[in-house]
Protein backbone atom coordinates (compact mmCIF):
# COMPACT_ATOMS: atom_id res chain seq x y z
CA UNK A 1 0.00 0.00 0.00
CA UNK A 2 1.08 3.19 -0.95
CA UNK A 3 2.06 5.88 1.84
CA UNK A 4 -0.43 8.08 0.74
CA UNK A 5 -2.86 5.59 0.46
CA UNK A 6 -1.93 4.67 3.87
CA UNK A 7 -2.62 8.45 5.30
CA UNK A 8 -6.04 8.50 3.41
CA UNK A 9 -7.21 5.09 5.06
CA UNK A 10 -6.20 6.20 8.32
CA UNK A 11 -7.92 9.65 8.26
CA UNK A 12 -11.29 7.95 6.84
CA UNK A 13 -10.98 5.65 9.71
CA UNK A 14 -10.24 8.67 11.79
CA UNK A 15 -13.13 10.58 10.80
CA UNK A 16 -16.08 7.68 10.48
CA UNK A 17 -15.05 7.16 14.48
CA UNK A 18 -15.39 10.79 14.91
CA UNK A 19 -18.93 11.03 13.86
CA UNK A 20 -20.21 7.64 15.01
CA UNK A 21 -19.13 7.82 18.80
CA UNK A 22 -20.21 11.34 18.31
CA UNK A 23 -24.11 9.71 19.06
CA UNK A 24 -22.82 8.79 22.18
CA UNK A 25 -22.20 12.43 23.26
CA UNK A 26 -23.58 12.66 26.66
CA UNK A 27 -21.53 9.66 27.86
CA UNK A 28 -18.35 11.41 26.65
CA UNK A 29 -19.64 14.34 28.14
CA UNK A 30 -19.40 12.75 31.68
CA UNK A 31 -15.91 11.28 30.46
CA UNK A 32 -14.45 14.97 29.91
CA UNK A 33 -15.98 16.60 33.40
CA UNK A 34 -14.01 13.52 34.87
CA UNK A 35 -10.91 14.07 32.73
CA UNK A 36 -10.95 17.74 31.86
CA UNK A 37 -10.78 20.48 34.32
CA UNK A 38 -12.10 23.22 32.26
CA UNK A 39 -14.97 21.37 31.24
CA UNK A 40 -15.63 20.45 34.18
CA UNK A 41 -15.84 24.02 35.74
CA UNK A 42 -17.51 24.88 32.97
CA UNK A 43 -20.72 21.99 33.53
CA UNK A 44 -21.90 23.61 36.60
CA UNK A 45 -22.00 27.31 35.41
CA UNK A 46 -25.76 27.07 36.14
CA UNK A 47 -24.31 27.67 39.58
CA UNK A 48 -23.81 31.11 38.18
CA UNK A 49 -25.74 31.65 35.43
CA UNK A 50 -26.89 35.28 36.35
CA UNK A 51 -23.06 36.52 35.90
CA UNK A 52 -21.08 37.24 33.44
CA UNK A 53 -18.81 34.56 33.98
CA UNK A 54 -21.69 32.04 34.14
CA UNK A 55 -23.11 33.04 30.47
CA UNK A 56 -19.49 32.66 28.75
CA UNK A 57 -18.72 29.03 30.95
CA UNK A 58 -21.83 28.12 28.99
CA UNK A 59 -20.82 29.32 25.39
CA UNK A 60 -17.98 27.66 26.24
CA UNK A 61 -19.59 24.69 27.26
CA UNK A 62 -21.42 24.57 24.17
CA UNK A 63 -18.98 25.46 21.78
CA UNK A 64 -16.79 22.24 23.15
CA UNK A 65 -20.77 20.17 22.96
CA UNK A 66 -20.83 21.04 19.28
CA UNK A 67 -17.18 20.90 18.50
CA UNK A 68 -16.70 24.46 17.51
CA UNK A 69 -13.26 25.10 16.92
CA UNK A 70 -12.58 27.70 18.64
CA UNK A 71 -14.10 25.98 21.93
CA UNK A 72 -12.05 23.00 21.34
CA UNK A 73 -8.92 25.04 21.43
CA UNK A 74 -9.34 26.74 24.59
CA UNK A 75 -10.07 23.33 25.76
CA UNK A 76 -6.82 21.85 24.37
CA UNK A 77 -4.97 24.82 25.97
CA UNK A 78 -6.19 24.15 29.36
CA UNK A 79 -4.72 22.33 31.90
CA UNK A 80 -5.13 18.42 32.45
CA UNK A 81 -4.96 16.52 35.85
CA UNK A 82 -0.64 14.95 36.07
CA UNK A 83 0.67 12.01 37.53
CA UNK A 84 2.32 12.62 41.13
CA UNK A 85 -0.99 14.43 42.26
CA UNK A 86 -0.66 13.02 45.78
CA UNK A 87 3.38 13.28 46.42
CA UNK A 88 2.92 17.47 45.69
CA UNK A 89 2.21 17.75 41.96
CA UNK A 90 -0.41 19.85 41.79
CA UNK A 91 -0.24 22.48 39.11
CA UNK A 92 -2.52 22.27 36.01
CA UNK A 93 -0.51 24.65 34.09
CA UNK A 94 -1.93 24.51 30.23
CA UNK A 95 -0.52 26.39 27.73
CA UNK A 96 -0.36 30.45 27.89
CA UNK A 97 0.44 31.14 24.35
CA UNK A 98 -2.01 28.37 23.05
CA UNK A 99 -5.27 29.88 25.07
CA UNK A 100 -4.24 33.43 24.21
CA UNK A 101 -4.20 32.40 20.55
CA UNK A 102 -7.22 31.42 20.50
CA UNK A 103 -8.47 35.37 19.96
CA UNK A 104 -6.10 35.72 17.01
CA UNK A 105 -7.90 36.61 14.09
CA UNK A 106 -5.02 37.26 11.96
CA UNK A 107 -4.75 35.10 8.92
CA UNK A 108 -1.70 33.20 7.49
CA UNK A 109 -0.50 34.24 4.34
CA UNK A 110 -2.12 31.91 2.40
CA UNK A 111 -3.17 31.37 -1.79
CA UNK A 112 -6.26 32.80 -2.56
CA UNK A 113 -7.27 29.25 -3.25
CA UNK A 114 -6.54 27.92 0.20
CA UNK A 115 -8.68 30.73 1.39
CA UNK A 116 -11.69 30.50 -0.56
CA UNK A 117 -11.37 26.37 0.53
CA UNK A 118 -11.37 27.38 4.62
CA UNK A 119 -14.76 29.07 3.59
CA UNK A 120 -16.50 26.64 1.95
CA UNK A 121 -15.89 24.88 4.95
CA UNK A 122 -15.69 26.48 8.38
CA UNK A 123 -17.71 29.61 9.48
CA UNK A 124 -15.47 32.49 10.09
CA UNK A 125 -18.37 33.98 12.60
CA UNK A 126 -17.42 30.45 14.25
CA UNK A 127 -13.74 30.33 14.64
CA UNK A 128 -13.51 32.92 17.57
CA UNK A 129 -14.57 33.21 20.76
CA UNK A 130 -17.09 35.71 21.39
CA UNK A 131 -15.67 36.85 24.60
CA UNK A 132 -11.93 37.96 25.83
CA UNK A 133 -10.70 34.46 26.49
CA UNK A 134 -7.91 34.79 29.41
CA UNK A 135 -5.16 32.64 31.34
CA UNK A 136 -4.82 31.44 34.60
CA UNK A 137 -2.91 28.52 36.70
CA UNK A 138 -4.91 26.67 39.38
CA UNK A 139 -3.12 25.67 43.04
CA UNK A 140 -4.76 23.60 45.58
Amino acid sequence: MLPRQFILYICTINFITLFSVSAHSQKFSDARIHTLPAYAIASVADLIDSTICGKELHKFRNAVDQRILWGLKVLDSSGVFNSGFLYGNNYWLGSRSQCLDTMNTARLLNSKQKILNETLYHDSQQQFPSFKVNYFVVSF
